[in-house]
């Protein structure tokens, strides 16, 4: 049987199906798109020339590879115009900001305080995942087409419209959520719930405070109100209840030479003695603790040449703990900007020791947050307030147990890849 056309290629192996039916684009909506189908009762079979396949009556298919290069093209087109609707920011405008608050609270520390690679996608990644070809997300990168400042268009301010810059498939791009929590957008929305008002200006003004004087946060009108707000939310019941009989667990490091601490020495240290937390100031007694002892490696960051000593506490009577990851979920970008005059670390912990002085005050026994030190792993951390009411509620249990942690460090994700490396990752 004759073969009307060496040159046919089908639908199917365009790899587009999934792509089109998933960003709910019709076939017949793309312009300029050339396409046949092939008709019933021939007495002439068509074979695609790439899979060999034999098409049946009412198949799509292009009748040589210009025709199939030009539909991929429109249908790239169209894929990106959809995509570009999602992307809030990008590297060049909102997304550098952000990334620059992340490199410097992270610069100098011996582990990362903002786990850089929860915010923004590479590009090819995100297309990918999103089940594009791999064929196409070069070309659809390059039709992307960034929201707020235009960049991959004319529009960016800072190009040459007749030539203007457009996106590589390992560029960066924010979504509008995970941009919303870094910068603390969620602050004002839990204060909206109870009535109270705070606005962008009010919360930079505000973070500018605790920066240069971290004691005068309630004379602020934006820390008024967040004390008002989280008032509310405790005589509004909105705790979180730590239940009897639930267990937690508190770490200790210590070096392999030294002497295994006893059980009264997990309780915090006393009051003036403690360091700088994430929920306590200098010298305040906060108990932190973890619902898995297996994460505490990852909390306390032992050397190979220490060792984690264990205790397992149980709440013998309930506990009303404030939700921040149900109040604010992320807030990092909100604390993240650095202050010469202080140590990085400290500024870190500004709001969370305000919000933590706040909850104490108007009844709250501690702080529930979740634990980010994994990536792999999802668990929860409590920062008690330590006071005579708690050393009644929680009781410790089981006799002490000693970890051997073997460190590892990996920076293959931050050395440059190359471009082998990089066309596996999209595979």
């Amino acid at each position: 049987m004759k073969h009307p056309n060496d040159g046919i290629i089908c639908f199917e192996c365009t790899e587009l199906i999934k792509p089109l039916w998933l960003y709910k684009i019709k076939i017949d909506e793309l312009a300029q798109a050339p396409i046949h189908v092939v008709g019933y009762n021939l007495l002439t079979e068509h074979i695609c020339k790439r899979c060999n396949k034999g098409l049946l009556g009412g198949e799509l298919y292009f009748k040589d590879s210009t025709e199939h290069d030009r539909f991929v093209q429109v249908v790239s087109e169209a894929l990106a115009s959809k995509i570009s609707k999602e992307i809030y920011c990008c590297g060049n405008c909102t997304g550098y900001t952000l990334e620059k608050h992340i490199y410097n609270v992270n610069q100098g520390e011996p582990y990362n305080l903002i786990n850089e690679d929860r915010y923004g996608s590479f590009i090819a990644s995100y297309l990918e995942d999103n089940d594009l070809p791999e064929h196409i997300i070069d070309m659809v990168s390059k039709l992307l087409v960034c929201q707020e400042c235009g960049y991959g268009s004319p529009r960016y301010l800072y190009g040459d419209p007749k030539n203007y810059y457009r996106f590589d498939m390992w560029d960066k791009i924010y979504f509008e959520k995970e941009v919303e929590d870094f910068f603390g957008w969620d602050i004002i929305q839990f204060a909206r719930k109870f009535e109270i008002t705070i606005s962008d200006y009010e919360l930079e003004e505000f973070k500018e405070l605790l920066k240069k004087q971290p004691m005068l946060g309630l004379t602020n009108e934006s820390g008024k109100k967040l004390y008002d707000a989280i008032k509310q939310s405790f005589f509004s019941k909105e705790f979180v209840v730590l239940p009897n009989n639930k267990s937690l667990f508190r770490g200790r490091v210590r070096h392999q030479d030294e002497k295994p601490y006893l059980e009264h020495e997990f309780w915090s240290p006393p009051q003036g003695k403690a360091t700088h937390g994430r929920y306590n100031t200098i010298g305040k007694s906060v108990l932190y603790c973890s619902d898995q002892k297996e994460v505490l490696a990852y909390e306390l960051h032992p050397t190979n040449t220490q060792i984690i000593d264990i205790v397992s506490f149980e709440v013998n009577s309930e506990l009303k703990l404030f939700d921040m990851d149900n109040a604010f979920e992320k807030f990092e970008g909100f604390i993240a900007t650095p202050n010469s005059e202080s140590n990085l670390l400290k500024q870190v912990y500004l709001f969370t020791n305000f919000i933590g002085s706040c909850c104490e005050e108007v009844g709250y026994d501690g702080v529930k947050y979740s634990g980010v030190g994994s990536v792999d792993l999802k668990y929860t951390n409590y920062a008690l307030f330590e006071n005579e009411k708690l050393r009644t509620i929680l009781n410790i249990v089981g006799i002490v147990e000693q970890y051997r942690v073997k460190v590892t460090y990996e920076n293959d994700r931050y050395r440059e890849k190359s471009i082998t490396e990089m066309l596996n990752l999209i595979k």
